[in-house]
């Protein structure tokens, strides 16, 4: 059922109904009071205020909010780590150092190679616990709790980098942000590296636990004098293993790495020691120490190393002759062996952290040092105006270097010119048994006796001329050696054929100064040039030389039973790790029978022992010594190449930079200056034997002939011939 009231209203209807309720509520209110002016003005400044107020927040907002999404985009877009750090294979500077052998034959440090950076790995285990509290209290106690940010430290000293809160820079780095630094060498001031920075740590510390972290961390700190890591600042601040610190210690080392410099005790005890007692305090507050132990460190007084103290701000030491070969031959054999650039093998050898087990003799080298420094070595005058260089080599009959020295005088640098190994010199008749004699003795074209006519081989030009210009007619192999006869040699080559001795001087005993051929310019005319002739190979008038290092090594197989050994200032070269990088070849090659090196010994001897022989000055008393001289014909370059039973030797002396002749009288023989360096060192050493052959025969000769002697032969000598090649037997009438 519809009542009308339920009935939808007209529209027209409702307007009038609007228009009454609109009346009948008119009539109800109450007429307001005025609003006073000044209020009214009031009213509206706040409203301005208020809506400007609110405007500035929410553009605040908004722009905060553009700036944190850009930003994010940005540090996510900016932050895949562009640096891989691996904490297990860091490639860190690390210090070289070279090894001798003591006494025992144990190899102990020799010398440190100046590097850029000093340093030492040690293991997180070899480290004292105290050490390790004593970095993370003094430098970020909350380490074992952060994921690689201490955000409180960090927002604190984004703060005062913008609105300088305190007088000094806040640091908000942690042990880890540290060790990203120190790595990265990252040291601008801006927000962009900060933030890097920030974001490395925290990826280092999901990939590594903290030991992984604070062992690094050790080992990279930079410690002033060009130190880094706890390895080498305990050496050389206190003088000992960094397992042996004491607490006191400890926090000494870890005060250092506020401001290196200034925290350094060397130079700044006090301020060392205010680092010092705080963080002993911290340790102490943070229960890492007792109360006697912070008392006893806070009283400890510091026993610093007073030999590395002597060394602040003083010059690099200049390495001596034989750290700076070893440093060559390692350089030189890693470019070889790993085809490494040169300045990468530098680099990797300076600061590679290499153990370099060298052949040094500690002693012998520093005697030999000090006869170079010493004028009377080279002449009774004593000092003279001009000098001449000179060189020194030794080596054992394995190739081992045993010293060397490569220049006359104070060394003046490291990696300097060395007259032994660089200075292409003629060596003169010291070439000789190498090229000539040894070959013709080893193919059994002479023997210890064979006689030969002394008479110019080219006579029409009377070439070649023996160093006194007389020829003797016919004579002993023996004799011609024993006074360094020309002619011989020259028609033992022609014998032989130049290829024989120029293949033996390079493939056999390894010259590497030695030309084959070679078209060079002189005065604007091409020339060609060859050490494959004739008197280069048996005269020593080579092109460019030889090096008097090479020389010597050449020289071992008189002593040796015919072997030759690469020379070598190292035996073995590891890297950081232990792991063997270079090692040398120990096995050597038989480059001419024990008979001839035997026999080749024996008649070198009479260049010493003989009457008339050209080395007689080389003698020493109790000491067999066998060896050969060599001089130009220009006296230019003088050369004596001495054995004895345990060392092959060699000195050289001349003017390296002009074609000078050595002003007679002035300075001794080569064999005399020899001697007077080698003397004193081989009369204070046990003296051993050379090797002996029993394939050799001892027999006498007759003088006259050359042949083995008859019991009537009316002059005869002792000769020394293989038992597969013995002479006929004289059947001249006498």
């Amino acid at each position: 059922m519809t009542s009308k009231d339920t009935k939808p209203r007209r529209q027209s209807s409702g307007k009038a109904v609007n228009r009454a309720e609109a009346e009948k509520r008119t009539k109800a209110k109450k007429p307001k009071k005025p609003v006073p002016k000044s209020r009214r003005r009031v009213k509206k400044v706040l409203s301005i205020i208020g809506t400007t107020l609110l405007s500035i927040m929410m553009i605040g907002i908004i722009t905060g909010c553009i700036v944190v999404t850009s930003l994010t985009v940005y540090v996510m877009k900016f932050f895949e780590p562009s640096v891989d750090i691996d904490l297990h294979n860091l490639q860190l500077d690390q210090t070289a150092i070279v090894y001798c052998n003591d006494a025992n034959g144990n190899p102990v440090e020799y010398q440190r190679l100046p590097a850029n950076v000093n340093r030492m790995w040690v293991d997180y285990s070899q480290t004292p616990q105290c050490l390790r509290d004593a970095f993370v209290c003094g430098e970020d106690e909350r380490f074992l709790e952060h994921d690689g940010v201490d955000w409180k430290r960090t927002f604190a000293a984004f703060a005062n980098m913008i609105l300088h809160f305190w007088d000094t820079q806040q640091g908000g780095s942690t042990i880890t942000q540290q060790l990203v630094k120190n790595i990265t060498k990252e040291n601008e001031v801006s927000i962009e590296r900060k933030v890097n920075e920030i974001f490395l740590a925290i990826d280092l510390e999901k990939r590594f636990t903290k030991m992984d972290i604070l062992e690094a961390y050790m080992n990279v700190v930079p410690l002033d004098m060009n130190i880094e890591g706890v390895g080498m600042g305990a050496n050389y601040y206190f003088g000992k293993d960094v397992s042996e610190l004491t607490i006191a210690e400890s926090a000494a080392l870890v005060a250092i790495t506020q401001n290196p410099y200034y925290r350094n005790p060397f130079r700044y005890p006090e301020r060392n020691k205010e680092r010092r007692d705080y963080i002993l305090g911290k340790m102490y507050e943070l229960n890492k120490i007792t109360k006697e132990e912070y008392e006893q460190a806070l009283t400890e007084e510091l026993q610093l190393n007073e030999n590395a103290a002597s060394t602040i701000n003083q010059p690099k030491e200049v390495q001596n002759w034989f750290v700076d070969q070893v440093v060559n031959e390692v350089i030189a054999d890693l470019i070889e062996q790993y085809g490494y650039s040169e300045e990468y093998a530098t680099q990797l050898l300076y600061n590679g952290g290499y153990k370099i087990y060298s052949t040094v003799d500690k002693d012998m080298q520093e005697a030999i040092e000090q006869k170079y420094l010493n004028p009377s070595t080279f002449s009774s005058s004593g000092t003279v105006k001009d000098p001449p260089n000179s060189a020194f080599v030794v080596m054992d009959y394995q190739g081992n270097l045993k010293a060397i020295v490569g220049d006359i005088g104070e060394k003046e640098g490291n990696r300097v010119w060395n007259n032994a190994t660089m200075g292409g010199r003629s060596p003169g008749s010291a070439i000789k048994p190498l090229s000539v004699y040894g070959p013709a003795i080893d193919r059994d074209l002479i023997n210890y006796s064979t006689l030969m006519v002394d008479e110019p081989f080219d006579k029409e030009n009377s070439w070649p001329r023996n160093y006194d210009r007389t020829y003797r007619g016919n004579v002993l192999i023996t004799d011609a050696l024993k006074v360094s006869l020309n002619t011989i040699p020259v028609k033992l080559t022609d014998m032989m054929g130049v290829q024989t001795g120029f293949d033996f001087l390079t493939q056999k005993l390894h010259f590497t100064t030695l030309v084959r051929s070679d078209v060079r310019e002189v005065d604007g005319v091409q020339k060609t040039f060859t050490d494959m002739a004739l008197a280069p190979l048996s005269l020593g008038s080579f092109t460019d030389g030889v090096h008097l290092y090479e020389l010597t090594a050449a020289y071992q197989i008189y002593g040796n039973g015919g072997r030759y050994y690469d020379p070598s200032a190292y035996y073995r070269v590891e890297d950081a790790d232990g792991n063997v990088v270079l090692e040398k070849d120990t096995v050597g090659e038989q480059v001419i029978s024990r008979e001839t090196s035997y026999i080749m010994n024996k008649l070198m001897e009479r260049v010493i022992t003989a009457q008339g022989g050209t080395g007689t000055a080389a003698r020493i008393s109790g000491v067999p010594v066998v060896g050969k001289t060599g001089t130009t014909s220009d006296d230019m370059d003088f050369t004596f190449v001495g054995l004895t039973p345990d060392y092959v030797s060699a000195v050289w002396y001349g003017y390296k930079d002009e074609h000078k002749q050595i002003p007679s009288g002035t300075y001794y023989s080569s064999s005399r200056i020899w001697r007077n360096v080698m003397a004193d060192i081989l009369t204070s050493r046990p003296v051993g034997e050379f090797p002996s052959c029993d394939t050799v025969e001892e027999h006498r000769y007759c003088t006259q002939t050359g042949l083995l002697a008859r019991s009537d032969c009316p002059s005869t000598g002792v000769g020394y011939y293989k038992s597969s090649s013995l002479p006929d037997v004289c059947d001249a009438a006498h």
